[in-house]
């Protein structure tokens, strides 16, 4: 599986702190997959300390292998200035992938 971050950022790759933020996460297969592309689920953690502690995100299914994830990032002041996005998607026969992105993206 291969996780696609669909985020909307700023040209400086920011967004703001103290902020609902929405983005969408897309599960697909590589090229020549020929089995179901469906997703069971997906979850999404964020992390404000380069993944000491991790918060879930609410994540809510799009279609088959597209999820909308939303959520609040804290005032800069609560954080060291970045996201880390650790995302898990799965399939009906199990098969599981987990990415994390340290430091996705600054909070401004």
């Amino acid at each position: 599986m291969q996780l696609d971050h669909e985020v909307p950022l700023d040209a400086l790759n920011q967004f703001p702190a103290g902020q609902s933020f929405a983005f969408t996460v897309n599960a697909g297969r590589a090229k020549g997959w020929s089995g179901s592309t469906a997703m069971d689920g997906a979850k999404v953690s964020v992390s404000y300390d380069d993944g000491a502690t991790w918060t879930s995100a609410k994540v809510q299914r799009k279609d088959g292998n597209s999820f909308r994830v939303k959520l609040r990032h804290p005032k800069l002041a609560d954080t060291n200035g970045f996201v880390t996005l650790r995302t898990e998607a799965w399939d009906s026969a199990g098969n599981r992938t987990v990415q994390t992105i340290t430091r996705a993206y600054a909070l401004k």
